[in-house]
């Protein structure tokens, strides 16, 4: 057995939670949204899109790197959403999270 100064390996589960991408707060109101929508309309009702907005605001204030493609694979596997839903959701995100950055460029 050789062994490497100042190698550190560290094995961890193959399964990754949603706060690998979010802060505890941005999952906490994604799976607010997620248990309170109704699955079939996404964020369309009023108060699902305020819920919606608010997961997608703190992702923004938090910096967060969750990529759309990420956020939709969540949506099907982790929390039960429809693939249709979850691809309109996700580019809802995009579109969003583009829109706030481009706010902030034009506000500095």
């Amino acid at each position: 057995l050789q062994t490497f100064p100042g190698l550190h390996i560290e094995i961890s589960s193959d399964e990754v939670g949603i706060t690998e991408w979010v802060s505890p707060q941005a999952a906490e109101l994604l799976k607010c949204f997620s248990t309170l929508a109704n699955m079939s309309t996404g964020s369309s009702h009023p108060y699902d899109f305020r819920r919606w907005a608010a997961f997608i605001v703190r992702t923004h204030k938090d910096g967060s790197k969750l990529y759309p493609d990420d956020l939709r694979q969540w949506l099907v596997e982790g929390l039960g959403w429809s693939p249709e839903r979850a691809d309109k959701l996700s580019l809802e995100y995009e579109f969003a999270r583009g829109l706030l950055e481009a706010y902030d460029q034009d506000e500095a």
